[in-house]
């Protein structure tokens, strides 16, 4: 390889571990801060971004991940689940005490579960 080869390479090198360094974590969002309303649930963690405090959310995984959101606020909801590097749910309405079951892929992780 000549010198010029090398220098081009190591270049290289340095901008990738440069740009991997300023990522976030796997499975941590941009903002590094965690919902105050996050807690575990069974082996499963609740992560609640701007969805009303009476909705409850479960994350999982068997042939795929999913999450599920149970209303059990007194009136109707409508809620939208935020996929990292997926698609993102659509916005549900959930009346009171009704599951909302979505599934998403195993290189993308929740980011939030919010009100639409």
């Amino acid at each position: 390889m000549s010198i010029g080869g090398k220098i081009r390479l190591a270049a290289m090198a340095t901008l990738t571990s440069a740009a991997l360094v300023a990522l976030p974590a796997y499975g941590a969002s941009a903002s590094a801060s965690v919902p105050a309303e996050a807690s575990a649930v069974a082996g499963a963690t609740t992560i609640l971004g701007s969805a009303p405090d009476c909705a409850t959310t479960w994350t999982g995984h068997d042939v795929s991940k999913w999450v599920k959101v149970r209303n059990d606020c007194g009136r109707t909801i409508r809620v939208k689940i935020v996929i990292q590097y997926n698609f993102d749910s659509p916005c549900k309405v959930l009346k009171p005490h009704k599951t909302f079951f979505f599934r998403y892929g195993w290189a993308s992780y929740l980011d939030e579960v919010k009100t639409c």
